[in-house]
């Protein structure tokens, strides 16, 4: 099965965060790095999920699930960041990346939730009223 754009995005996103992960695992940090690890790679495998889910609604839950998982892998980029684990300049594309990754995830959910609206009101239309 061939990979849509953006889970190939999530994928060079999780690419990204192993690798930086590996940085500060040079530096001897490996708490903070793994929970980044975590988020970070998470993002992908609900992205995957979702387009194998068996049915729209779970499809837009790992939606959301993936949405959350970009957020948190920026609470921890910022706390690395604070903390000096990390310079700011070394994690700036995979931050970037971050954001495109909540606002491409964002527009899907409410395009599809919009759809779901659509068609459940397509439906009501021709539904046959047995007392006519």
């Amino acid at each position: 099965m061939k990979d849509t754009p953006l889970i190939a995005k999530s994928f060079e996103f999780s690419v990204g965060i192993i690798n930086l992960c590996k940085v500060l695992h040079y530096r001897n940090e490996y708490t903070l790095s793994q929970q980044l690890m975590h988020a970070g790679t998470s993002v992908g495998t609900k992205l995957r999920e979702s387009s194998n889910a068996q049915s729209k609604a779970e499809s837009i839950r790992k939606l959301y699930e993936a949405q959350k998982e970009c957020a948190e892998t920026g609470y921890w980029l910022d706390l690395l960041i604070e903390t000096d684990y990390l310079r700011e300049n070394e994690c700036d594309d995979i931050k970037v990346r971050a954001g495109e990754l909540t606002l491409l995830v964002r527009d899907i959910i409410t395009s599809t939730q919009r759809e779901s609206k659509t068609a459940a009101t397509n439906h009501a239309e021709f539904k046959v009223d047995p007392e006519k």
